[in-house]
């Protein structure tokens, strides 16, 4: 959608804080999602795999929010979305924080995909505060379990097989407007991605 922008750094954030605007069509997140992510270049098999972000919108109505790790780098593809009480998993291995107001529950969900078999996930019971930020991070061990972070404190518990541990996996920051014609805001603080590795940069032994 054409209100969709491009990342645009906030006056006077201190530190740095990066703002994208999702679309406003109102159809969905083929029309109105907005993600950063990277490129295919990590996997739990090396171990140390995580990722932890500090993110707020300013919207929690009709939308979507996804942070975590997939294994689609290009488009718009939303990894995992619930609707009512069904999962659906549209990337084969991805896993991380989910909220998707469509769901008869509107809370924080810990999900994962691995080889298109998916985990058990788990209903944090909260849901994100509007206008407000939070930190989220989430760990992998070599076998591709993972554990999560809020606000600097364990939730949930081990989720097991939550990604295949070789496959190639992109971090992504990644959120939709799913209906109305009002963009939803939302500000990035900082994303920090990191993973085990050889010193000539090779994958870990």
């Amino acid at each position: 959608d054409s209100a969709t922008s491009v990342a645009a750094v906030l006056a006077g954030g201190i530190g740095g804080v990066v703002r994208l605007t999702s679309g406003d069509a109102g159809t969905g997140v083929a029309a109105d999602a907005i993600t950063i992510n990277g490129h295919l270049a990590w996997q739990a098999s090396n171990g140390g795999l995580a990722l932890q972000t500090r993110i707020k919108v300013d919207r929690i109505t009709n939308a979507y929010i996804f942070v975590g790790f997939t294994d689609v780098a290009t488009g718009v593809e939303a990894p995992v979305t619930l609707s009512g009480t069904t999962f659906t998993t549209n990337a084969t291995d991805a896993a991380g924080f989910m909220f998707d107001t469509t769901a008869t529950t509107d809370t924080w969900r810990l999900v994962g995909v691995a080889n298109n078999v998916d985990a058990t996930e788990q209903d944090l019971g909260v849901a994100p505060v509007a206008d407000d930020y939070e930190t989220l991070r989430v760990e992998f061990n070599v076998d591709g379990d993972a554990l999560f972070f809020r606000n600097g404190a364990q939730v949930g518990t081990i989720l097991s097989d939550a990604v295949t541990p070789t496959v190639d996996l992109c971090p992504i920051v990644y959120w939709s407007n799913l209906s109305g014609t009002t963009s939803i805001l939302m500000d990035v603080d900082y994303i920090h991605v990191e993973m085990d590795r050889a010193a000539d940069g090779r994958a870990a032994a």
